[in-house]
């Protein structure tokens, strides 16, 4: 490494800068954590605490959390898929305020509107349809993690 002269001016310009007061108080925490050994073990202690109770709530809500999530997601899809089709339809007679069509040309927008509703609600129904497809598949892998989180805790 060459032997090349600190360069005081730059340093004193990252710490005066908008940036610096933020870097030297992140310094000056990192040092103080020395100080407060009882902080760390505070907080895996929570942690360890915080994650047996999500084990708890887990086994006794398995089923609902995927089952919500499965047909929470699915209706967020649809209404999306819905929204954007409706929009480009102008059914609502707010179609010049949409981001789309401020953004893109007429035509654009509309294509634009037809294909992202399309492919939402697209997705939307294929999640509908591999649940009902998978629901066996679905209500076993729950009532094994159920079944797990029995044995152990």
């Amino acid at each position: 490494m060459p032997n090349m002269p600190w360069n005081h001016t730059m340093e004193a310009a990252v710490k005066s800068g908008p940036e610096g007061q933020m870097i030297t108080r992140f310094v000056e925490a990192c040092g103080s954590l020395t100080d407060v050994p009882y902080l760390f073990v505070g907080v895996a202690l929570g942690a360890c605490v915080m994650g047996f109770v999500y084990l708890l709530c887990l086994k006794c809500f398995t089923s609902f959390l995927v089952w919500s999530s499965i047909y929470g997601s699915s209706l967020v899809l649809l209404l999306l898929g819905a929204g954007f089709l409706c929009t480009a339809q102008n059914l609502t007679g707010h179609q010049a305020d949409s981001p789309l069509y401020k953004e893109y040309e007429p035509e654009q927008a509309h294509l634009y509107s037809f294909i992202l509703g399309g492919v939402s609600a697209g997705i939307g129904f294929l999640i509908l349809c591999l649940a009902c497809c998978l629901r066996s598949s679905i209500n076993l892998a729950c009532k094994s993690v159920e079944c797990f989180l029995v044995y152990y805790i």
